[in-house]
């Protein structure tokens, strides 16, 4: 669940103050001429005092919020996203919507980025994506690709939570609101190696523990089928495949026992190649690599296992074919002295 989402719909034709939560100047008007989607929209008209409207939904500590916003000439206006907490004259994220000097932007608390340009009368899709793990944001013009990361307004505490749309010259219109909320990004998927891991809830500190001390992990509190994967992963050669599907336990079970397991029941088209690799696995001294669509090189490395004293390394690098050889002579050689000593 995200912010709020609203597409005015089921608002009121008229003033939408007191409408749905929103609150703030009358001359913010819902209204049914000029809509991105479905039959009504908001719009604002304004001589040129700078006025306001406000809606406080859920407070999401990472998630993505779209708006669909539209000027006439000469049209101005800004949005925000805030924490309520912090006070509703605390701009957090602070985008500038401008088709007087026609750019799209936003403010990064010390100078300004520009996202796009925007001419009269056409609708702009905006899209913010914001993250609690260094409380940055970024930025998509109608599907256009999303900005780099960079730094808000002013950084938020919790999360994101009210949005405010603001109007300073002629005509804007406002519609098709929505968010949502997402797990959170980390810094420690795009720089790994400097990144220190800090546990945002129980679940991620169980699975950060999991991957970094696996062996002496306690997997409590975590989904019955969580558990069986995980159990399976580390303890797999006594885990019991209780209550999974007949085909993941075949699948399992090839890992987990081949010696003693029948490949039945597969799909008739993959049968044969999946004997014969098993085959070829379990069984090398005696498997015929024959039908098979397989490459010479690959016939050769399983000749080469099968039958070293006999493989000629045709086509492969001087060096290496030289150790291979000497090696196989050695290993001829001192079977060679032990037939002897024997006798």
């Amino acid at each position: 669940m995200g912010i709020f989402n609203d597409n005015f719909e089921t608002e009121s034709v008229g003033n939408l103050n007191g409408q749905n939560s929103w609150s703030g100047s009358i001359l913010f008007q819902v209204q049914t001429l000029v809509k991105n989607s479905g039959s009504q929209a908001v719009g604002c008209i304004t001589g040129g005092a700078e006025v306001t409207m406000q809606k406080t939904g859920s407070l999401v500590a990472n998630g993505t919020f779209t708006f669909f916003v539209r000027g006439i000439a000469a049209a101005q206006g800004d949005l925000y996203l805030n924490e309520l907490s912090q006070g509703a004259g605390n701009p957090l994220v602070h985008i500038n919507f401008d088709v007087l000097d026609n750019y799209i932007r936003y403010f990064n608390g010390s100078s300004w980025t520009n996202l796009s340009t925007c001419t009269a009368n056409s609708w702009y899709q905006i899209d913010i994506k914001w993250r609690s793990s260094d409380k940055k944001a970024c930025y998509q013009i109608n599907g256009g690709g999303y900005s780099a990361f960079d730094t808000t307004q002013q950084p938020f505490s919790s999360g994101l939570d009210t949005l405010f749309l603001d109007c300073s010259a002629t005509t804007l219109y406002f519609d098709d609101i929505s968010s949502t909320a997402s797990a959170a990004v980390y810094t420690m998927v795009t720089a790994p190696a400097s990144f220190t891991y800090t546990p945002k809830s129980s679940g991620d500190k169980r699975v950060m523990t999991m991957v970094t001390n696996k062996a002496t992990y306690v997997l409590t509190g975590m989904a019955s089928g969580f558990k069986r994967v995980m159990t399976m992963i580390t303890n797999k050669a006594t885990y019991t495949l209780t209550g999974m599907s007949s085909g993941f336990k075949r699948v399992i079970h090839l890992i987990t026992a081949p010696t003693s397991y029948i490949l039945t029941g597969i799909a008739a088209g993959i049968t044969a190649k999946i004997k014969a690799i098993y085959s070829m696995i379990t069984s090398p001294a005696t498997y015929v690599m024959t039908g098979q669509a397989i490459t010479i090189g690959i016939r050769k490395f399983y000749t080469m296992i099968t039958a070293p004293a006999q493989f000629i390394l045709t086509g492969m690098q001087a060096g290496f074919s030289s150790l291979i050889q000497n090696a196989v002579t050695r290993l001829t050689q001192f079977l060679a002295l032990r037939k002897i000593n024997n006798k």
